[in-house]
């Protein structure tokens, strides 16, 4: 994600996020499966720790479905580190 386009805010306005997101099959579970979607959201707690407290309620948000997150949650994140590379310089 490292050349990609920025955006002015961490989370799109209005967005909801919720279980009902989550993978229901075997088929959407096997799309996420070699996601890093764990991994990710670790990264982001710690840069709310040290560097980016802004960011705070959407990581908090995503959080919360990190045992079964579906594409829509990945698509979330992806917004966010998109969101984080056009505030790099700041």
């Amino acid at each position: 994600m490292s050349g990609c386009a920025s955006v002015t805010a961490p989370m799109a306005l209005g967005l909801c996020l919720s279980c009902m997101d989550s993978p229901q099959t075997d088929k959407e579970h096997t799309v996420m499966a070699d996601v890093p979607y764990g991994n990710t959201i670790g990264v982001l707690l710690y840069l709310v720790i040290s560097t980016w407290p802004d960011i705070l309620f959407t990581v908090a948000m995503l959080r919360c479905f990190i045992s079964n997150p579906g594409v829509k949650h990945w698509n979330v994140v992806k917004h966010l580190l998109r969101h984080l590379q056009g505030t790099k310089e700041v």
